[in-house]
């Protein structure tokens, strides 16, 4: 009786000592990043760089359109502000607009979401850590990299039950809050 006992204190330190704890990523960072964002009424497609600065609730994405030649564009979103500036560099055109969002934290849901093995993630072509988490109102889920995961997010999406929500694919990531610069409007914005 005493040794099945070990056996299954024994088996159930195993299993503890063995549970992947989440990763810690920052919601502060810069990243080249391919990223659909979700609204109620359409999908936006965007590749570039994201600098999500989250303790400031700010946001600055740079990607570039092509049509019949590249238009480069910036948007600016001043969550606290309730505003968004969208910028076209070609054209030195500058077009502000209310914005009506709430600026959610990429991952801090993480710490509370539950790791969903055996099922497998890919990235970067590298196999990942699969992280979930669902509510009555959200669903969100992280593809992270097993050799660093804590700075080193393959994807993530995140919804709402209002259909709206953002996919990201990460290229690059680095941790830590973005160069307060780069939050400066073009002078015709002003």
């Amino acid at each position: 009786m005493r040794s099945i006992l070990c056996a299954v204190v024994l088996f159930a330190l195993v299993v503890c000592l063995s549970a992947q704890s989440p990763p810690v990523i920052s919601d502060d960072f810069t990243a080249n990043v391919t990223m659909i964002e979700e609204h109620p009424t359409h999908r936006t497609h965007l590749r570039g760089i994201l600098y999500e600065d989250y303790t400031n609730r700010r946001q600055r994405i740079d990607t570039q359109h092509n049509f019949e030649h590249p238009v480069h564009y910036s948007f600016f979103r001043f969550y606290q502000l309730h505003t968004e500036y969208e910028y076209q560099l070609e054209n030195n055109k500058c077009i502000k607009r209310a914005l009506n969002a709430t600026m959610r934290p990429a991952f801090d849901w993480v710490q509370s979401g539950s790791h969903l093995e055996p099922r497998e993630c890919h990235g970067q072509g590298s196999l990942g850590s699969l992280w979930g988490k669902t509510t009555d109102h959200d669903f969100a889920e992280l593809c992270d990299g097993k050799s660093n995961p804590n700075t080193s997010p393959y994807w993530m999406a995140l919804r709402t039950s209002k259909h709206t929500g953002r996919e990201i694919t990460f290229h690059t990531f680095t941790a830590g809050t973005p160069d307060p610069n780069k939050f400066v409007l073009p002078s015709i914005c002003s």
